[in-house]
């Protein structure tokens, strides 16, 4: 049985966690395949990796460790989706005040136990620091429940438009995370 608080550590990725990274968002893209709900991710397609290799040099990927073991991932940046020029976003502020989040995966057996709420509030921390207003991103519509993850960590839906990546072009949900200054002690 697994710790129902694991001890939650982060670090960047580095290119030698390709492997663990493959293994990990293959188990979450088998269990996907057998749901209801898909991300549209692919063992053969994005993200590959070459792709965690890619974020990994340039300090985008950001990996959590649930008691030792790697437990989620996600990638934190300044690169979105042209479609995303189209949406009124809620917070005014410059692209260099937006970090965008991409491809947060959870480990199927570290599901539901706070691994991805501390991620995020790793790269939120991170974003914050880095001079960041908001934090945006986009669900495929057929993701229900990671919608519902996001909307209960509280980003707010923006819109719903067409977006077009190298596999899919369909209807994604548009949200963002207003990020409030730190409070100083």
């Amino acid at each position: 049985m697994m710790n129902a608080s694991p001890e939650i550590t982060f670090r960047p990725a580095v290119e030698s966690d390709a492997p663990a990274l493959r293994r990990m968002y293959d188990a979450i893209i088998d269990a996907m395949d057998i749901s209801t709900w898909h991300t549209q991710w692919s063992k053969n397609g994005y993200p590959s990796n070459a792709d965690f290799i890619a974020f990994a040099r340039k300090g985008e990927l950001h990996l959590a460790f649930a008691d030792g073991e790697l437990a989620a991932a996600v990638v934190l940046n300044g690169t979105y989706n042209r479609g995303y020029d189209a949406v009124k976003w809620g917070v005014a502020c410059s692209p260099h005040q937006v970090r965008y989040i991409h491809t947060l995966g959870v480990s199927v057996t570290r599901r539901r136990c706070g691994v991805a709420s501390a991620l995020l509030n790793h790269v939120a921390a991170l974003a914050r620091a880095q001079g960041c207003k908001s934090l945006r991103l986009d669900v495929i519509n057929t993701a229900r429940p990671a919608e519902r993850f996001y909307r209960d960590f509280g980003f707010i839906h923006r819109a719903t438009c067409i977006l077009d990546y190298d596999s899919v072009c369909t209807e994604f949900n548009l949200y963002e995370l207003e990020l409030t200054p730190a409070r100083k002690s």
